[in-house]
């Protein structure tokens, strides 16, 4: 193992995330002392998945917030189309609720098309595994996680939460998921992934039911012209069988820079997040 520290000055602004150092292969520790005077421990690219069947895409960060003990967990993923993406385009995410005493998990799956969007909902099960049972070790309560993602992430993590199968085979349930964080995602695939699997496994709005987790559900004013409507009708069918649900459009931000703009200055986005994050994982909100 390689084992990288450094302390890094961040001036961060909802932009780009800091950078993993060059030559780094298996994991790094740094602390980023933030805008706002606290600070966040980032241990990087821990494999999630060993043995036979491991990929090197099986690997996640963690956004620490120092001086929490015990802290709620984040797990989020990016966006990409299914068939790109990287934890490194969310370390904003990351960076900006450990600030507030949230940490944050961000996690890379394999990609479509060497793989099907199901074997990327297996790998994000797996991943949820590793962080039940790993996070204790990096400071962070394995009782309280919420999970979320952007577009296509948001997709395959709702599907994580929502669809049984998936946690079943790593040995846990969606109970034990605290909440889901959907930012401009895609809940209704249509018949994208037919052909693979059956429209009806595809789409999360297939799999609601009473007892899913509390559900935050956002969307661009400027969003792609789907997803708007997904939302809403996510919001409908969740709230018709009882489960808590709550759906906010960003003004002025597209399917990109809702995601880009997290952490920005006076952030509708961010605090939303935030606001929701207070009252799903019973924080002072301080």
């Amino acid at each position: 193992m390689v084992l990288v520290v450094a302390l890094i000055a961040c001036n961060y602004a909802g932009g780009e995330g800091v950078k993993s150092p060059a030559g780094n292969a298996t994991q790094a520790s740094s602390i980023v002392q933030c805008k706002t005077g606290c600070a966040v421990n980032i241990s990087r690219n821990i494999a999630y998945s060993i043995g036979a069947d491991a990929h090197t895409r099986h690997k996640l960060d963690i956004y620490a917030p120092q001086d929490v003990p015990n802290y709620p967990v984040l797990m989020f993923v990016s966006g990409g189309g299914w068939s790109s993406g990287s934890k490194d385009w969310v370390a904003n995410v990351g960076t900006t609720f450990a600030e507030r005493g949230v940490g944050v998990v961000t996690v890379d799956h394999r990609l479509v098309p060497a793989v099907t969007y199901m074997q990327q909902v297996e790998d994000l099960a797996r991943a949820f595994a590793w962080v039940k049972k790993n996070i204790t070790a990096y400071g962070g309560d394995p009782a309280r996680i919420v999970v979320g993602g952007h577009s296509a992430g948001g997709h395959l993590m709702a599907l994580v939460a929502m669809d049984e199968r998936y946690l079943k085979v790593v040995g846990h349930r969606s109970d034990e998921i605290m909440g889901l964080v959907s930012v401009s995602a895609a809940l209704d695939v249509g018949d994208r992934f037919a052909a693979s699997s059956g429209l009806e496994a595809a789409s999360p709005t297939n799999h609601v039911r009473a007892g899913l987790p509390p559900t935050l559900l956002l969307f661009a004013e400027n969003d792609l012209p789907a997803i708007p409507a997904q939302a809403e009708a996510m919001k409908i069918a969740l709230e018709t069988v009882g489960v808590p649900v709550e759906l906010a459009m960003i003004p002025n931000r597209d399917h990109f820079n809702i995601i880009h703009h997290i952490g920005a200055p006076d952030d509708i986005a961010t605090e939303t997040i935030y606001g929701w994050l207070v009252t799903v994982l019973d924080l002072d909100g301080g």
